[in-house]
């Protein structure tokens, strides 16, 4: 949120994130490689090919701290560390992708995807080099994407300041987002001016959150961004439900939403401060140290094995990373497959 009218701020921090996840269903064979399901629409259909044990999945010698991930199997991931993307390939290696100032990754079918400060959106087909996609910003624009963004080729959302863009697998569109004026009655009075940062959802229910903390929701009969009542707490992250309605996440509490009702929901129980959504009865949540699972009734929570501030599980591994490297979630349990050191 850019404040106009005589009042001035940057960025304000948020909060340090941490998430898991995880399921019962029988395992795969670990070297089975099923098609992968774009992130947005994952079902309960489409299971998990978790390996048996620890013993049976791929290691890195990596004592990098980590802050998101983008899995593509149990055995190979994408992977962001102080601005860096670095690829967790099979049989160990490693190796760092050239970008600069990368937030954050997330994989498409035979696709990856980085987005980053200065207007980054790049995309990485298997086995060929990264492309660049320019928004068509200002030179020398230094709003970030800053959580990054959804969707695949011909449909990818990301947010880039007082805009969220749409790539339709040939040019840009920008939607922009609506401000809010301290006196609707006099728009002389002054405005705050939202950014988008990272945008979640899928379909038209897409909901972006803003720098300060705002959740911004899509309204199409608008084509235009607005502010969701009740959500201005550094929010760090949202999920939204096939219909609409969703949550936002700030702090290890929660707010639940309706884009069409002009209020907020109240409590919901999806508190935490990160989340993936793989359908609305199977959403794995951050909360400190331990992972949360909704299953769209009742929450459950699950230790982890460290603390952790990313998690994938859309496709058919699980992953989590942050200050203790990263883990795969198994039958058998969690597993350190990359281990750093826990820096402050």
């Amino acid at each position: 949120m850019h404040v106009a009218a005589a009042i001035t701020g940057g960025f304000a921090a948020l909060a340090t994130l941490t998430a898991a996840c995880g399921d019962n269903r029988p395992a795969a064979t670990p070297d089975a490689a099923p098609d992968l399901t774009p992130r947005e629409l994952a079902d309960d259909e489409q299971p998990y090919a978790l390996a048996a044990d620890c013993a049976a999945l791929q290691t890195w010698v990596f004592d990098r701290r980590l802050t998101r991930v983008a899995a593509a199997s149990a055995r190979e991931a994408w992977v962001v560390s102080e601005a860096e993307l670095y690829h967790l390939g099979p049989g160990g290696s490693i190796e760092l992708e050239p970008l600069d100032n990368v937030n954050d990754a997330w994989r498409c079918p035979g696709v990856t995807w980085a987005v980053g400060s200065a207007g980054l959106v790049a995309r990485k087909p298997d086995g060929g080099a990264w492309q660049r996609l320019d928004l068509g910003l200002p030179a020398g624009f230094e709003g970030d994407i800053v959580d990054g963004g959804v969707g695949c080729d011909g449909d990818v959302w990301v947010g880039a300041g007082l805009a969220v863009h749409v790539h339709d697998g040939t040019s840009w569109r920008a939607i922009p987002t609506e401000p809010t004026y301290f006196d609707p009655d006099n728009p002389d009075a002054g405005k705050l001016e939202h950014d988008a940062a990272r945008v979640r959802g899928a379909g038209i229910n897409r909901v972006a959150t803003a720098n300060y903390g705002e959740t911004l929701a899509y309204f199409p009969e608008r084509d235009a961004f607005g502010v969701v009542a009740g959500t201005d707490d550094l929010v760090s992250d949202a999920v939204v439900f096939r219909d609409g309605t969703g949550a936002t996440l700030y702090h290890g509490h929660a707010l639940g939403f309706d884009r069409d009702a002009d209020h907020d929901d109240g409590d919901s129980p999806l508190a935490g401060v990160r989340a993936s959504r793989r359908a609305d009865d199977d959403i794995w949540i951050s909360l400190n140290t331990v992972v949360r699972h909704f299953d769209g009734a009742t929450v459950t929570d699950e230790p982890t094995p460290g603390f952790f501030g990313d998690v994938d599980a859309r496709f058919d591994a699980i992953w989590a990373v942050g200050h203790n490297g990263a883990a795969v979630r198994t039958e058998a349990g969690w597993c350190h497959v990359a281990v750093a050191p826990n820096k402050p």
